[in-house]
């Protein structure tokens, strides 16, 4: 559950679109200050009172956003490095217990103990009963996934 917590947190913010210009704290200023505006007037004109809550900006720059990112990779790493599996007598029983500890809402890569190569799944390993591990992927690391046939 708390895997999950933190998969939650990082798709968060990985979703978050940073400042990148100085001028785009200001335009989002003037955005909201023109959101109340309407919602007041549209509540006006209903005959009601104008109940308009502040929306917060989850926003940062670009800097910030790094830190946080990578404080959420940091900790995601390390708990997925403690659900790594030892070696076990069967690879059907290693490939089953491993793809029901695979967090989801993040994208993975098994690391074998075999070759220590990426691949996709367990399922693409030869030999998953010898344990590996989940690590994180990048548009970086891509390529380097290699499934055994």
């Amino acid at each position: 559950m708390h895997i999950q917590n933190v998969v939650h947190e990082f798709a968060e913010v990985d979703n978050i679109l940073p400042y990148i210009l100085g001028s785009d704290k200001e335009k989002e200023q003037q955005i909201e200050d023109l959101r109340i505006r309407v919602l007041t007037i549209l509540a006006h004109d209903q005959g009601s009172e104008p109940k308009v809550e502040k929306i917060e900006s989850k926003r940062m720059t670009v800097d910030e956003l790094e830190k946080r990112r990578a404080d959420v990779v940091g900790r995601l790493t390390t708990m997925l490095e403690r659900l790594e599996t030892k070696p076990t007598v069967s690879p059907v029983k290693a490939r089953n217990y491993i793809m029901a500890s695979k967090p989801a809402g993040v994208k993975l890569a098994w690391v074998c103990n075999y070759k220590h190569a990426m691949h996709s799944s367990p399922c693409g390993c030869a030999k998953p009963h010898l344990g590996g591990k989940w690590v994180i992927l990048d548009n970086v690391n891509v390529d380097q996934i290699k499934d055994d046939r």
